[in-house]
């Protein structure tokens, strides 16, 4: 995490232990799936509890928590941490 937050580490350990506590193999939001051609869209995966939606990451990649975080780097650079419901950990 410290590798690709840099000086937002602490503000992503605080996040990140919120969302999955800091589990790898954590998968959430399994009341937000939804199915699309066939394929089950919406659980969060990993470290940082990246949703899987259509043009995403397969849960198999967001479940490897280099490539989460990674990912998770790529939404923050995006829109800051108000991807993540525990952005209020920072408060």
């Amino acid at each position: 995490i410290h590798e690709y937050f840099g000086d937002k580490y602490s503000q992503a350990i605080k996040v990140f232990t919120c969302e999955s506590g800091l589990r790898a193999d954590a998968v959430g939001d399994k009341h937000l799936t939804f199915n699309k051609n066939g394929i089950t869209y919406g659980a969060s995966y990993g470290v940082a509890q990246i949703r899987y939606l259509p043009g995403r990451p397969t849960p198999d990649e967001l479940l490897k928590p280099e490539f989460n975080i990674r990912w998770a780097k790529q939404l923050y650079d995006a829109r800051g941490f108000r991807p993540w419901t525990c952005k209020k950990a920072l408060r």
